[in-house]
């Protein structure tokens, strides 16, 4: 009697094993249908690419879920949050979709306009072009040392720069002074200067010859009365001769 019920609670016992302990029992995987020894199966499906996973860049904000086998599909195509995109603008980086729009705002290679001739240039570029290639930058020029705009260097050294050669203006002269000189020589010193006499008549005459003049044909220049050998101005001698000279009426003294 007694081994009648243990062969029964035996049999019952290994049914029960066999559906629902047995190591070597064979479950269906609920994710590709396919049939896995039990003590294989959460292998499996740890591996099964029907399971379902959420995307990896889940904790970037990619709410995405899907069969396992579709996720590099879906890195590569779909999702907004990998690092898989090109800049438009071919700076080099790696960026998510999601942050193309932003960047191309801050990117190295964006075309921006240049403050001073208005010609547009790259990011990364503007600091070499405002040193080395803007026409409107500002450099020494070579001469004379003035800031002057690149475009405007040729006319500054042909027509401003205080170094450039330049020939006196007095006809005659054909000196030859940087114009930071001339305004001297020409006011000064030029011998073919016109000047002013400073004895005092009022004529005008070259510099060099203003001494002679001065001495030799001034009529306000003071000269000797043959008579009284007192100074007169030589407009005055024959007045002075003729009625002031205190020698005019002595014997030997001046007669017409």
């Amino acid at each position: 009697m007694h081994e009648e019920m243990r062969a029964d609670n035996w049999a019952k016992d290994r049914e029960t094993h066999e559906k629902e302990h047995c190591p070597e029992r064979m479950i269906v995987c609920t994710y590709c249908n396919v049939a896995w020894k039990a003590q294989h199966l959460l292998d499996h499906q740890l591996k099964c690419e029907e399971a379902p996973v959420s995307c990896v860049n889940k904790n970037f904000g990619c709410n995405w879920t899907g069969a396992a086998r579709l996720m590099p599909k879906h890195i590569k195509y779909e999702c907004d949050h990998t690092f898989n995109h090109e800049c438009p603008l071919r700076c080099g980086l790696k960026l998510r979709s999601v942050d193309i729009a932003k960047h191309v705002t801050v990117c190295k290679k964006r075309l921006v306009m240049c403050e001073n001739c208005a010609e547009e240039v790259t990011f990364a570029g503007l600091e070499l072009h405002n040193k080395y290639e803007c026409t409107m930058r500002m450099k020494p020029c070579g001469s004379c040392g003035e800031m002057v705009e690149t475009n405007n260097m040729i006319r500054h050294r042909d027509a401003f720069c205080k170094q450039m050669r330049v020939v006196c203006s007095n006809s005659g002269c054909y000196k030859e002074l940087p114009l930071c000189d001339m305004q001297k020589h020409e006011q000064f010193d030029c011998r073919r200067s016109i000047v002013y006499c400073k004895v005092g008549c009022g004529s005008t005459v070259f510099r060099e010859k203003r001494e002679h003049h001065q001495n030799e044909l001034c009529e306000l220049r003071f000269v000797d009365c043959p008579l009284c050998e007192g100074k007169v101005r030589s407009q005055d001698k024959l007045f002075h001769m003729e009625s002031e000279c205190i020698r005019r009426n002595l014997e030997g003294g001046y007669k017409k």
